[in-house]
């Protein structure tokens, strides 16, 4: 499903997050979609890419 899940750097975390970085790439599912140049995910719903992988590989990769 388009606009389901989204590929980016992390900009900012909230104050119980505890595995996900700012500066972390990472590949996300946030509730309110993906179609912006930012969006919320809970921790629980984004994980870091791996650096051998690029965000246009990792967005396609289903979790």
């Amino acid at each position: 499903m388009p606009g389901i899940d989204v590929a980016g750097i992390v900009l900012d975390i909230g104050q119980n997050v505890k595995d996900i970085k700012i500066g972390d790439h990472v590949i996300a599912f946030p509730a309110s979609g993906s179609y912006a140049e930012k969006t919320v995910a809970n921790e629980n719903l984004t994980f870091v890419i791996p650096e051998s992988i690029n965000f246009e590989s990792a967005a396609a990769c289903p979790i």
